[in-house]
C-alpha cells in the first residue's frame, strides 16, 4: 500500500511541459557588428530560404550537430506583415522535446546549397553575377516559447564592396573630365563557404573591373562617380586606370590615361571600400581611403 501511495505521489508531482502549436515566424534584420546609427534593416520584400535542424533539447548545437536530423531544406520565406516573413508553405515548430538550429541565405538562388558542416555554399563569377550575397550564422538551440516562435535572423555579407570619388587639382579656370575609371587585375571567380568559418577559395580568373566611362566634370570637392561593385575578398594588389581630359580658360587641352599607384588592399567580406581619386594635369593620386561596415 505504501508503494502505491508513493508512486501516486510522484506522478501528481510531475509538471506538464508547456508545448503549444506555432507557427514558425522569421525577423531579417542586416548583422551590425559595431553601435552605429547605420540602418540595419534588411532589403525590402528579397526572399531569402531557410535550413533548419532539430536536436533533442539535451543536446546543443556547437558539439553535437553531427547528429542533428534535418526539419527542413531549401524552405522560402515571404513577409507576412511589417516584421514578420512566413514560409511559403507554413510550417509549425517541432514539439519542446526538441530544440531548432537555422540558417538563412539570399538570393536563394545564387546558392548551391546548405548543410550543416559547411554552411551555406556558394561558387561566384564577378562576369556574370552581381547579386549581393547573405547569410546567417546558425542561429542555435532556438526553444520556440523563449524565442516567442520568432528567428530573429542577423544576415551578413559575403562580399566587399568598392565605389569610387573623384576631384581635381586644378585651376579654377582650368578642367578636367573623367571619362573612364577602371581597376585592373581582379580576382572574378570563387567559392564561398559559411562554416566552420566564412572562406573564400579563389580561382586564377581574373578581370578588369569597369567602374565608369562616360563624361564626368570634377570639382574641388570630392563627388561620387560611376557604379559601385560586390567584389569577392581578396588582397587587391593592383591599380587604378584612369581615363581624363584636361582643358584650359582658352579651351584648349589633351586627353591622357594614367594609372595610379597600387592599391594594397586586403578586402574583407562585408565591408565598403570608398576610395578618392584627385586628379591633376600629369598624376592621379590616391586622396582618401575610406573603409565601412556595410549594413544594407
Amino acid at each position: 500500500m505504501f508503494l502505491l501511495l508513493a508512486l501516486a505521489g510522484c506522478t501528481q508531482d510531475q509538471k506538464t511541459v508547456y508545448d503549444p502549436e506555432m507557427q514558425m515566424l522569421f525577423h531579417p534584420v542586416m548583422h551590425v557588428p559595431t553601435k552605429t546609427d547605420a540602418s540595419n534593416d534588411y532589403p525590402e520584400n528579397q526572399p531569402f530560404a531557410i535550413n533548419a535542424w532539430e536536436l533533442d533539447r539535451t543536446l546543443q548545437w556547437n558539439t553535437d550537430s553531427q547528429a542533428a536530423d534535418v526539419y527542413m531544406a531549401e524552405a522560402l520565406a515571404r513577409k507576412s506583415d511589417a516584421e514578420h516573413w512566413a514560409l511559403l508553405d507554413d510550417a509549425l515548430w517541432p514539439s519542446r522535446d526538441k530544440r531548432l538550429t537555422v540558417i538563412a541565405y539570399s538570393p536563394a538562388a545564387d546558392f548551391e546549397g546548405c548543410t550543416s558542416s559547411d554552411g551555406v555554399s556558394c561558387t561566384y563569377d564577378m562576369k556574370e553575377n552581381q547579386a549581393d550575397l547573405l547569410y546567417t550564422d546558425p542561429q542555435s538551440d532556438l526553444d520556440k516559447v523563449e524565442c516567442g516562435g520568432v528567428v530573429v535572423l542577423p544576415f551578413k555579407h559575403a562580399l566587399s564592396q568598392v565605389k569610387f570619388h573623384v576631384k581635381n587639382r586644378v585651376n579654377k579656370s582650368e578642367e578636367i573630365i573623367i571619362k573612364s575609371i577602371t581597376v585592373d587585375n581582379v580576382i572574378s571567380s570563387g567559392k564561398f563557404n559559411s562554416l566552420p568559418e566564412p572562406t573564400w577559395v579563389l580561382t586564377e580568373e581574373t578581370m578588369e573591373l569597369p567602374f565608369f566611362e562616360g563624361e564626368q566634370m570634377t570639382g574641388s570637392v570630392p563627388y561620387p562617380i560611376g557604379r559601385t561593385w560586390n567584389v569577392i575578398p581578396q588582397l587587391l594588389n593592383t591599380v587604378v586606370t584612369v581615363e581624363y581630359e584636361y582643358r584650359t580658360a582658352s579651351d584648349t587641352g589633351f586627353t591622357q590615361t594614367l594609372k595610379t599607384c597600387e592599391m594594397c588592399t586586403d578586402l574583407e567580406q562585408g565591408r565598403q571600400y570608398n576610395y578618392t581619386l584627385s586628379v591633376g594635369i600629369d598624376e592621379v593620386q590616391f586622396l582618401l581611403e575610406i573603409i565601412e561596415e556595410r549594413f544594407k
